[in-house]
C-alpha cells in the first residue's frame, strides 16, 4: 500500500538522501565483497493488532538483505514520514531493525505510515532506497483519533412496567464513523451485544429481562456504554437518559393449598390459595388451566366439595406469572384418593388470610363446610365464613361497618340476607335471601 507524501515531506527525502548517495559514492570497493540486494522488508507494530497503531504504540521496521553486508560507511538508514534519516537500531547478520514510538505530535497524521529504507554496498554500487510500497507485508496504520458518542438512545419511551421477556432497544449515534469500531456497556447487570448494520454509522443492543435480574421501582437509565476503535481508542463512558420504564423480572411463585393435594373431603371445605410474590391468584375447578385473565379470582377461600382438581397460577401487575399448580381432591368415603383425613389442614372455625398482595387482606371466621340452611336470626362460624365469601366475590354485605369485609359477624341479618338475594338473582335462584340447599349447591360449585 502506498501514500502520497506531502512536497515538503518529499523535498526533505530527496536532499536527504542525496547525501547518503554521496556518502556511498566514496565507499571503499572490495574486489571479494557481493553485491548488496533487498530479500523482504516488512512493518509491525506492538499493538493488538499488528496493522494498526495507536498513540503510544511501537513500530518496528526489519529489512532483510542478501548477498553481503553492508560496509560500516554504507548502513541502511531510514526515513520516517520525512523527518530525516536515522540509522537501524540493531542488525543481526543481514538482518535491519529499526523501532520508533508513536507520538501525538502534528508529525504523525492518521493513516498509513510514510517510509523510506536505502542502504549501500561495499562494492561501491549504487545506494538503493525502498519505500513503504515496496514492503512484502502490509504497512501500519496510525490512528491518534479518539471516538466519541453522540447519543444513546432506547425504544422505552413510554411510561410502563417491563416483565420477564419483555425486551428495550438501545441505539449509540457515535460522533464520527470509527474503522472497525465496536462498543461494550451493560444493562441492569446484564450484557449486551452491540451490533452495526450500516458499518459504523449506529450500533444498537437489545436487553431482554430475564427471570432474576434486578427489579427497577424507578426507570433505570444506561450508562457506562464505551466505543472502540479498531487501534484501541477509547471513547470516555456514554448514558442515555431517556428509558422511561420500570422492570419486573421476578415471577410469582407457584400457588400452594392449605388442603393438600390428594386429600379426601366431605361436604364442602375452604381452601386457601398462596401465592408469595403475587398480586393476584386465579383458579379453576374444571380441568381448564387458569390464566392471569381466565378463572375465578381468589379472594379468601375456593369452596371444594367432593371429587374436584383446582388449578391455580399466580400472577402480578407486570403480568408476570407463575407455574400452575394443581391440587386433586375426592370425596371422602367415594373410594377414591386414600388421602388425608378431611381435616386435614382445612380451614376451620378459624382465620382465613390471603396472600395475593393486590386483594386487601381478609380476616374472618370460615366452617369446613355449608351444612344446613341460613337464614334471618342463625348465627355461627358457617355464618361469618357466608358473608366472608360473599364480600369476597362481590355480593357486599356491608360497605362498613358490622358485616363489611374484615369485620365479617357471625350473625345472618337484614345486610346478609339482602346479599344473598343477590347472589341468587345473579344465579337464576329464586331471590328470597335465605341460604338453602339449591343455593349452597351454587355456591360450592364456584
Amino acid at each position: 500500500m502506498s501514500l502520497a507524501l506531502s512536497t515538503q515531506r518529499i523535498k526533505l527525502i530527496v536532499v536527504a538522501f542525496a547525501l547518503v548517495l554521496l556518502s556511498f559514492a566514496f565507499a571503499p570497493h572490495s574486489a571479494h565483497a557481493a553485491v548488496v540486494s533487498l530479500s523482504t522488508a516488512t512493518t509491525s507494530s506492538n499493538n493488538a493488532s499488528t496493522t494498526l497503531a495507536k498513540v503510544g504504540d511501537v513500530i518496528s521496521y526489519r529489512i532483510v538483505l542478501t548477498g553481503g553486508v553492508p560496509s560500516a560507511t554504507t548502513t541502511p538508514v531510514i526515513n520516517i514520514l520525512g523527518t530525516g534519516t536515522t540509522s537501524m537500531v540493531s542488525s543481526s547478520g543481514g538482518s535491519w531493525i529499526y523501532s520508533t514510538t508513536t507520538t501525538n505530535t502534528t508529525t504523525w497524521t492518521n493513516g498509513f505510515v510514510p517510509f523510506y529504507i536505502a542502504w549501500g554496498g561495499s562494492l561501491g554500487e549504487s545506494t538503493t532506497t525502498i519505500a513503504s510500497t515496496s514492503l512484502t507485508s502490509a504497512n501500519v496504520r496510525f490512528d491518534k483519533s479518539v471516538p466519541t458518542i453522540s447519543s444513546i438512545t432506547s425504544d422505552a419511551t413510554a411510561a410502563g412496567v417491563l416483565k420477564v421477556g419483555n425486551t428495550i432497544v438501545f441505539t449509540l449515534t457515535p460522533g464520527a464513523t470509527e474503522y472497525a469500531a465496536t462498543v461494550a456497556g451493560l444493562y441492569n447487570g446484564q450484557s449486551l451485544t452491540w451490533s452495526t448494520a450500516n458499518s459504523g454509522a449506529t450500533f444498537t443492543a437489545t436487553y431482554t429481562v430475564g427471570e432474576g435480574n434486578t427489579d427497577q421501582a424507578s426507570a433505570l437509565q444506561i450508562s457506562g456504554v464505551v466505543i472502540t476503535d479498531a487501534a484501541g481508542n477509547a471513547s470516555t463512558a456514554g448514558a442515555g437518559s431517556d428509558v422511561l420504564k420500570t422492570i419486573d423480572a421476578n415471577s410469582p411463585a407457584t400457588p400452594t393449598a392449605s388442603l393438600p393435594s390428594g386429600s379426601s373431603i366431605s361436604g364442602t371445605e375452604h381452601v386457601v390459595l398462596t401465592s408469595t410474590g403475587s398480586d393476584s391468584i386465579r383458579y379453576t375447578k374444571d380441568g381448564t388451566s387458569p390464566s392471569c385473565s381466565t378463572g375465578f379470582l381468589f379472594s379468601g377461600f375456593a369452596a371444594v366439595g367432593g371429587s374436584e382438581t383446582v388449578m391455580a397460577i399466580g400472577c402480578d401487575t407486570a403480568g408476570n406469572s407463575s407455574a400452575v399448580a394443581t391440587f386433586s381432591y375426592s370425596r371422602h368415603g367415594g373410594g377414591g384418593g386414600g388421602g388425608s383425613s378431611h381435616r386435614s389442614n382445612v380451614v376451620s372455625s378459624a382465620s382465613v388470610t390471603t396472600t395475593s398482595a393486590s386483594t386487601p387482606s381478609t380476616t374472618g371466621s370460615a366452617s369446613g363446610s355449608f351444612s344446613r340452611d341460613l337464614e334471618v336470626g342463625a348465627s355461627g362460624a358457617d355464618v361469618m365464613a357466608l358473608q366472608v365469601w360473599l364480600n369476597a366475590h362481590g355480593f357486599t354485605v356491608a360497605a362498613s361497618g358490622p358485616g363489611s369485609m374484615g369485620q365479617e359477624t357471625m350473625t345472618f341479618g337484614s345486610l346478609t340476607k339482602a346479599a344473598v338475594a343477590k347472589f341468587q338473582a345473579a344465579h337464576g335462584i329464586s331471590a328470597i335471601g335465605r341460604f338453602g340447599p339449591m343455593t349452597r349447591a351454587a355456591l360450592s360449585s364456584m
